[in-house]
């Protein structure tokens, strides 16, 4: 056993899991429910690399944030993996890695890919970044170093396929022994049963009398939600854009008053033009300064997206509330639309679908509450339920 291991007390599945992921040769899966450590041995195994010897990849920017908070070590997007990555720190102190150009000789201290939440990536999406990661690697004269992916198998797969995370090939280390790190947690413990039972058993599952229930209108609710301290997470898009309506009437009398100082906003599609600011597909950001009425009826405002330097947004009011806002947004830009007519892509986000919310938590969660009737109404509901750190509560 590796001695490091030894003195952080791992079970045998965990001493597997570390010994994947310090071992320079080998790649492979990581697959470990919540609450069984995971993100812990990562943590651990990455106190046997120098700084940026392994990389800490994610697929959204919420997740590579979370990730670098809970190992202490800088994370980013698999899409900025091909490019060079330095070490910096945030206005908050937080440690963070920013990319540039890569340069051949750059990428020869890079021993390691650890990608975290791979249970979100599509075959697509992993294709198209592999083709760029070989590509950068090829230039440079040298392999590509391993891979592993960390995820949890239960969580809902991606939107549009099957996903990597069950076929990714080398060896496969599963993490199944929960650890409850807080003694009586209803989350965890909720979570684990839900995973564990018999799918005979799953008809039986009330959610509505495991948590209390909540009304986002609520004062106390609304103020959390405010903070970023609290979201709703519901199935349909329909249901987020009235919860979304509803609590912005609440807290200003319209649902159509220009964002506001402190608000919380989401990205529901991709911008990576040369008119405006780039914009990723789910990437969530916050109000820097009260939205300006323009000229042509855009809501101008300053925005702050993942945590990154403030920048100016024009928001489309029209598309705000739009049931189908991504598919009418993406149509427009494919056709050429300007910019001016279509807007930066962001809609406000007090409540987001389950499928958004992954890779990310918040202290407090209200969830649709479903009846389980199969494993893709399980696995939604076991995927919600985990995006909260301290509290359920039903809608």
């Amino acid at each position: 056993m590796n001695q490091f291991a030894a003195n952080i007390n791992l079970d045998l599945a965990q001493e597997d899991a570390f010994n994947l992921l310090v071992d320079r040769e080998l790649g492979g899966t990581l697959m470990g429910y919540a609450g069984t450590g995971k993100t812990t041995v990562v943590g651990a195994a990455l106190q046997q690399y120098e700084p940026l010897e392994a990389l800490l990849l994610a697929p959204t920017n919420k997740a590579a944030r979370l990730l670098g908070q809970a190992t202490g070590r800088p994370a980013s997007t698999i899409h900025r993996a091909t490019m060079r990555p330095e070490e910096r720190v945030d206005k908050d102190g937080n440690p963070y890695l920013a990319f540039v150009e890569a340069e051949d000789i750059e990428l020869s201290y890079v021993k390691k890919l650890i990608i975290d939440e791979a249970s979100m990536i599509g075959e697509r999406t992993w294709a198209t970044a592999m083709r760029a990661i070989r590509h950068s690697f090829d230039k440079a004269k040298l392999p590509v170093p391993p891979i592993v992916l960390v995820g949890d198998g239960f969580q809902l797969p991606p939107v549009q396929d099957d996903g990597i995370f069950a076929t990714f090939p080398g060896k496969r280390v599963e993490l199944t022994k929960v650890y409850r790190q807080a003694e009586g947690s209803e989350v965890l413990d909720f979570a684990t049963d839900l995973r564990s039972m018999d799918p005979s058993q799953w008809r039986s599952v009330n959610i509505r009398r495991k948590f209390s229930k909540v009304s986002t209108t609520d004062r106390a609710w609304l103020s959390a939600s405010l903070a970023g301290a609290a979201v709703a997470l519901v199935h349909s898009n329909a249901y987020r854009i009235t919860i979304n309506a509803d609590m912005r009437e609440a807290m200003f009398g319209s649902s159509m008053t220009p964002p506001k100082t402190g608000e919380r906003l989401v990205a529901y599609a991709s911008y990576r033009g040369d008119s405006a600011p780039k914009v990723l597909n789910g990437a969530q950001g916050q109000v820097m300064r009260d939205a300006e009425v323009d000229i042509d009826g855009s809501w101008k405002t300053l925005v702050s997206l993942d945590g990154e330097e403030p920048k100016v947004h024009h928001i489309q009011p029209r598309l705000v509330y739009e049931p189908y806002q991504s598919n009418t947004w993406n149509r427009a830009n494919m056709e050429g639309a300007d910019y001016d007519e279509i807007g930066s892509p962001l809609t406000f986000g007090y409540a987001m679908t389950v499928h958004k919310s992954q890779g990310s938590q918040w202290p407090i969660v209200a969830i649709e509450p479903r009846t389980i009737v199969d494993e893709d109404v399980a696995r939604w509901t076991y995927t919600g339920v985990t995006r909260a750190q301290q509290e359920v509560y039903v809608l």
